[in-house]
Parts: structure tokens; C-alpha cells; sequence
């Protein structure tokens, strides 16, 4: 049944990337997923072994790389203009299951895995490997799971919906809501980052700092058309997304 399908892009839950993946690569197809790739690194490994022999395009929807700006940060810290990578810094904040009557597939272990760590920490880990050229090396983690239980809805209802059903079965919650993580880089580089589904305001609040021994650099996905240039001994700078200054 697979005449005619070059690439499927796999939108499922976490727990079913690996097996899908793996079934069409098997037939020859592309694959475009979501993230995570497998849920742990034996079936990651399978899956791009079994790409690369089979010679097929494989690969993760880590989006935020094609911003403009970010482009112009990762040329500018290539050209060497931050000098020496030292900290990689920031966050990737969200409120959209802040309250215990928010529930989706992704707040249970059997599903996703892993909750704000894989969903919003991926993100962030991809951008700054990805800008800095750094690989991150060793990793600790504070994790915290503020609300306890979730009423789940008897009645099925669309992800980010306000209204509320009235009827809920109490599920308790075996994965994270909160994330605080350190990082050591490729290098020598420091880094931390946050992540959070439960801060109330922040919707989708991504934000990077690079800084070097020269110059630092800061953007974030709310403003994504502007690159806050930071100097010591000058002034600090601005840079709008315009297509003749990039």
C-alpha cells in the first residue's frame, strides 16, 4: 500500500513513533517525525542505522532552526563575532496545563515518556547545539510534578479547548510538569535552561542566550523577528529581520 508515498510525516503519540518509523523506513519511505525520534536510545539507534543503510532521507521536526534570525545567529557565532562560546543560557516556558482540569496524552507515562523535558527541553537543547556547534556532553536535572492529579475527561475533548466538561475521572500524574537542567558543552561551555507547561502568561515563551568572551547574543520565539546584540564596550545593539541585513 505504499505505491505513490515518497515521505510520511509521523504526528503520533511518543510511544508509537518507534514502530511507525520503523515501518515505513522498512518499505523505503521517508520519514519526517515529530519528537522524539524513540522513546529511549537502543531504538533510536535502530531506526537511523536502518535509514542509512537503506539510504533514506530520516529526520526530526526541529523547526525553530529555520527562523530567519536564528540563521543570522548561528552565521554570526561561525564567523566568530561572539569570540569564545562560553554560557548558553534560557528557557522554554508555557501555561497551557496549568490547572488540573487541563489534561491531554501527553501527561501519562505509558504515552509520552517523558513530559516538559521531551516537549519543550528538546526544543531548546536542539537550538543551542545546533548555534553554538557544541554537543552537549553531561547532563543533571531538577525535575518537580506540581499537580498531582489531573481530572481527565470521561467525554473526549480537542487539545487547548476552554470549555470544561463536567464529568472527570482523577488520574494521578507520573510525569513532569517543570524542568530546571545543567549542561556541560563540547569545549568546555557552560549551560542551563527551564522548562515549564505551568507558568501562567508565558505561551510559548522559547528563549536563547549565547554569550562569548566578545559579544552575546539573545533572542526569543515571542519576538521572533529581532536579535538583541549584547557589547561591553559599546553600545548593545538591535537587529530587526530585514532580508538586506542578514
Amino acid at each position: 500500500k505504499s505505491k505513490g508515498i515518497d515521505v510520511v510525516h509521523n504526528c503520533t503519540p511518543n510511544s508509537l513513533h518507534y514502530p511507525i518509523n520503523k515501518a515505513f523506513l522498512e518499505r523505503g519511505i521517508a520519514i519526517i517525525s515529530e519528537k522524539p525520534l524513540t522513546v529511549n536510545l537502543e531504538e533510536a539507534k535502530e531506526t537511523v542505522e536502518l535509514a542509512e543503510k537503506r539510504g533514506i532521507f530520516n529526520a526530526i521536526c526541529f523547526n525553530y532552526r529555520f527562523f530567519p534570525v536564528v540563521q543570522e545567529m548561528k552565521a554570526m557565532i561561525g564567523r566568530g563575532e561572539l569570540g569564545e562560546v562560553r554560557i548558553i543560557q534560557g528557557g522554554y516556558l508555557q501555561d497551557w496545563l496549568l490547572y488540573d482540569t487541563d489534561y491531554n496524552w501527553r501527561v501519562k507515562l505509558g504515552t509520552a515518556k517523558t513530559r516538559v523535558i521531551a516537549d519543550l527541553g528538546s526544543h531548546w537543547i536542539d537550538l543551542a547545539q545546533y548555534l553554538s556547534g557544541k554537543r552537549a556532553l553531561q547532563v543533571t536535572a531538577d525535575l518537580e510534578t506540581f499537580v498531582k492529579f489531573r481530572k481527565r475527561p470521561k467525554e473526549e475533548g480537542e487539545t487547548f479547548q476552554l470549555e470544561q466538561p463536567e464529568d472527570y475521572e482523577l488520574i494521578e500524574m507520573d510525569t513532569e510538569d517543570y524542568g530546571a537542567v545543567l549542561i556541560r558543552f563540547e569545549g568546555g561551555a557552560r549551560g542551563n535552561v527551564r522548562v515549564s507547561q505551568v507558568s501562567p502568561g508565558r505561551k510559548n515563551r522559547l528563549e536563547i542566550e549565547i554569550c562569548g568572551s566578545q559579544r552575546s547574543l539573545y533572542w526569543n520565539l515571542e519576538e521572533p523577528n529581532h536579535l538583541w546584540i549584547g557589547c561591553r564596550d559599546g553600545p548593545n545593539l538591535q537587529l530587526m529581520d530585514d532580508p538586506n541585513l542578514l
